[in-house]
Order: C-alpha cells, then structure tokens, then sequence
C-alpha cells in the first residue's frame, strides 16, 4: 500500500495501522527470503492484537505513533477491517479466517479488503516443482531463480505502474543497489517460490471456507496476480456478502494508477459496513 493512498482513506476518517513483514521494507531480515509463510501469518496475527488489545500507557512502546491515548483507545472502540494487497492479499485472506476465529477479535472484526490480491499466480511445471523441492533447495535456497521459470519477475514495470516517472523512481527503489533502497525489484528466492507453493496448495480450502463481508479491487488484465484468482473467490467463498470490482487498466499497482477511484470504492464500502 502507498502512503499518499492511505492518506486519502485517513483524510475520510479512517485509522490506518500498517507494519513490514519479515524481510520486507524497513523490517529487519534476509530480504525477501521466506522459508515459510507461517512466520509471516504470526507476525501479522501479533500485530492485530497489538492494534486492538495492547494496553497503552506513558512508558508502552506500543502506541503505534499515536500520541493521543483517548484517540488510539477511539480506534479501538470501533469496528476493524483487514486490507491487503498482492502477496499481502493472499495473506489477508488466511488471517480474516484467523480473526473470525480468535475470541478477542472476532466481535469487532468488519471483514476484508482486498486489492489485486496473489490468488492465481503462474505456477511452474511440475517438473520444476520437483526440481525446487529436492535439488535445487537443499544446495541453494536464497538464489535467485532464473527470469523464465519466475515469469512475474521478468514482467516490465510498466504492467505494474502506468506513470513512467513514478515507474522510473520505484524501479531504482532496489535494495542492495540503490542507497537506502527499501524496495526488492531482483528475482524470486527458489525457498520463497516453495513456500509460496506450499501456500497455494490450501488455496481452494481457503476460498471455500472465506465468510463475513468483503470487498476485492482488480485489474482483469493484470500480468502479475491474475484476475481468475479474485473470480475463483467470489465463486468458491460462502460469504453472502461479496464484491468483486473491475479495475480496468489498473495494472497490478491500483493504488498508484487508480488512487481516488479505488479510494472512493475503498471508503464507501467501509461506510456501508459500519466503519
């Protein structure tokens, strides 16, 4: 999610709560390196509870940067929704489930938002497969597979951003590259691929047993996580309260190529479900 994206949804009236998984951003961690995805589900579910239930006092380090106390316990008071995009889509939905299931969330859990969300991705051959988990893992696991076997690694820029300054500026954002570079533009890691397979493996489970309201942002004709996974969702998920919304040339970065229309589409169901 990009910071001048959220800033719309808090101009609205909303308190945003975002953190950087393991690896990624300004967390600390082999970049991009996930041996399994569990880890980044516990960060992401102690990450809730910090938001909703940790007290805060003058000597807590948990006040998230809100230097009002009465407003952070505001926050909440009020029902909470949880957003996602692309990899962070696909973990978004696991943690609804998670949510909906925990004693001290599930009251005050609103549903799910989810933007061009990981839910069909190009799957190596099975060939590949096997090469990854029995070969290739157990002498290399943090190289960098090669660009034709990791089709979304090899995809230009331009099918994830359509303003080329904004495409130019994220494409030197490379970590190990670029000063201060936070960004990951390289390959995928053959560990994080099997994790990832190893993850899509429940993908059908999951979808099937998605309850509670949500609300699914996509581009038909993105080239990175494609639009069948969002229409697999809506097919499979009990839920009788469901939105699947066409972002036409949104390109797989929504936020940045369609800021105030997937904002207003944002806040108004927000709206619509009490938040």
């Amino acid at each position: 999610m990009h910071h001048q994206w959220l800033q719309r949804l808090a101009v609205a009236g909303y308190a945003i709560f975002s953190f950087d998984f393991p690896g990624h951003g300004y967390s600390p961690g082999k970049r991009a390196y996930i041996k399994d995805f569990e880890e980044f589900l516990s960060a992401y579910m102690e990450f809730l509870h910090l938001v909703r239930t940790t007290p805060t006092s003058k000597s807590s380090t948990f006040d998230f940067g809100v230097a009002d106390e009465g407003l952070l316990q505001a926050a909440r008071q009020k029902p909470f929704f949880i957003m996602g995009h692309s990899m962070g889509g696909l973990l978004a939905l696991i943690l609804s489930q998670r949510a909906r299931k925990d004693s001290t969330l599930a009251a005050s859990f609103g549903g799910t938002v989810l933007m061009a969300p990981a839910l069909k991705v190009d799957r190596p051959p099975e060939a590949v497969i096997y090469l990854i988990r029995n070969t290739v893992l157990p002498l290399m696991p943090s190289s960098i597979m090669p660009a034709f076997l990791s089709k979304s690694s090899s995809v230009p820029i331009s099918a994830i951003i359509r303003d080329k300054d904004l495409a130019d500026k994220v494409q030197k954002d490379n970590w190990g590259e670029a000063k201060g570079g936070i960004g990951w533009r390289n390959g995928m890691r053959w560990i994080t691929a099997s994790a990832f397979l190893r993850l899509m493996q429940n993908l059908p489970e999951v979808m099937s047993s998605s309850e509670g309201p949500m609300l699914v942002l996509h581009d038909p004709q993105d080239a990175i996580c494609h639009f069948g996974g969002s229409e697999r969702l809506m097919e499979l998920s009990p839920s009788t309260d469901k939105t699947l919304i066409k972002m036409e040339d949104a390109r797989h970065d929504i936020a940045s190529n369609e800021p105030d229309t997937s904002a207003s589409h944002v806040t108004a169901w927000l709206a619509k479900h009490g938040a």
